[in-house]
């Protein structure tokens, strides 16, 4: 039976405990880097509509987070984008991917937003060529994979 993971926002006294997280997508990003970018998404986080989101259990301890913001978006009205998107599965493969996932429509909708836009980062096991018309136009240009974005387009609400 796997733990219960609850999903709350990230607060900005917890940002320095979440790297270990940040750092398994982004070695290279040092703690300021990180402390920066998360007070990006604090700031003014219930007007501006975007934020963090974590996946704790009992104790406190993170398991996971995505960071929100909701966006203009050409095919749906507005998209819920969320990016980066991370979670440790050590001693659950699923729960903290699995609360944050959950988390994330009530979040879309009280954002007014029709779909969901998930970047998850690249890893070693992902192996996707870029196969788009004229690839080899962005490859020549010196772009790579950098991950995967998945989207969701939500049903519409009854009232």
């Amino acid at each position: 039976m796997s733990r219960p993971f609850y999903v709350r926002p990230l607060a900005e006294s917890e940002f320095a405990r979440a790297f270990p997280l940040i750092q398994a997508i982004a070695p290279e990003l040092s703690l300021n880097g990180w402390l920066g970018f998360a007070r990006l998404f604090a700031i003014g986080e219930a007007t501006a509509g975007r934020g963090i989101i974590s996946a704790q259990d009992a104790h406190g301890y993170i398991y996971g987070l995505c960071c929100y913001t909701g966006m203009p978006n050409l095919s749906h009205r507005r998209s819920l984008v969320v990016e980066p998107f991370v979670a440790l599965h050590v001693v659950d493969t699923v729960g903290p991917s699995a609360a944050l996932l959950d988390a994330l429509e009530p979040l879309a909708r009280r954002l007014d937003c029709t779909a969901i836009e998930l970047v998850l980062p690249r890893s070693a096991s992902t192996d996707v060529v870029l196969d788009y018309p004229g690839g080899d136009a962005f490859r020549a240009a010196g772009y790579e994979l950098a991950g995967i974005k998945l989207g969701r387009r939500l049903q519409a609400s009854l009232h």
